[in-house]
């Protein structure tokens, strides 16, 4: 697995390469590996945690989440955060998931934010 991290003008967004044999998949489904959700979760915590002022803390809460596609190995997963909403001590993002470059999710999260 490959990870790259960054921002661009758009916001803050991270991409990553999941092979068939990496190990986030095991067990998610043995002979039909898919990429779990919730590592997706964790990329758009990646993602938030690029820009050079902030770092995110503890996920607060999952407003919600909702997947169009499944990320079936090998792929590249990117996300990129389309809305951030400054809430007390933290931060609501929303964040658009995309595999292989077509759209495949949203994440609507809050997490704390504390400087770096």
């Amino acid at each position: 697995m490959s990870t790259d991290r960054g921002t661009n003008h758009q916001g803050m967004t991270a991409s990553v390469t999941v092979g068939v044999d990496d190990p986030v998949c095991a067990g998610h489904f043995p002979g039909a590996p898919v990429v779990p959700g919730v590592f997706m979760l964790g990329l758009c915590s990646r993602a938030g945690n690029a820009g050079p002022d902030a770092r995110l803390g503890a996920l607060r809460a999952i407003h919600r989440m909702r997947f169009t596609q499944p990320a079936v190995p090998p792929c590249e997963i990117a996300t990129t955060a389309t809305d951030i909403i400054e809430v007390p001590a933290g931060a609501r993002i929303k964040f658009s998931i995309t595999v292989d470059g077509q759209r495949a999710g949203t994440v609507d999260a809050e997490w704390e934010v504390g400087s770096v």
